[in-house]
């Protein structure tokens, strides 16, 4: 039977700590863990990445770039609403990746910057569908509030409840142009 290679060191250490940070928490994953469960050296996991700080910032941004992906193409004021639906049906929902990191690691400099830069993105994809400041900030403000009631209320009658907000906004706007 022809052996399977492995992937390289950075992926497994990467796709370990991804899922270990979203189920169990960042402060509560361990280097040894990822370690262990990644099949990696010490010395592999420091020389892809010389802090778990650094290793957090990796995994922030493969999520971002995941968002981004999804929204790549779209011109739908729903579209991030979808994104976060599609994640709630991968199973194990443990709320958003960026809130959960910033509430683990609120002095971290770098973690900061990684959730700012995903929130751009919202942000801006916001702001080229809704066209003004306020509607983009109300957007912006259902989507934090549909991730987090997802987390602890029925994710189906949150986003039915999430996309009638932004109905709403998108009405107003549409009012006030």
């Amino acid at each position: 039977m022809p052996r399977i290679p492995l992937a390289p060191a950075r992926e497994r250490i990467l796709a370990t700590a991804s899922v270990l940070f979203y189920r169990q928490g960042i402060n509560r994953t361990g280097i040894d863990q990822i370690i262990a469960e990644s099949g990696v050296a010490k010395a592999s996991l420091y020389h892809s990445f010389r802090s778990k700080e650094l290793l957090i910032v990796e995994y922030l941004t493969t999520e971002a770039a995941a968002a981004t992906e999804f929204l790549s193409g779209k011109a739908e004021v729903m579209a991030p609403f979808d994104f976060l639906e599609r994640t709630i049906r991968r199973g194990e929902f443990m709320g958003c990746p960026f809130a959960n990191a910033l509430a683990e690691l609120p002095q971290s400099v770098l973690i900061a910057d990684a959730v700012g830069a995903y929130r751009k993105t919202i942000l801006d994809y916001f702001f080229a569908q809704a066209t003004s400041a306020g509607a983009t900030r109300q957007l912006m403000l259902v989507y934090d509030g549909a991730y987090l009631s997802c987390k602890v209320d029925k994710p189906s009658e949150v986003l039915k409840a999430a996309k009638a907000l932004v109905e709403g906004v998108m009405s107003a706007e549409r009012t006030l142009l």
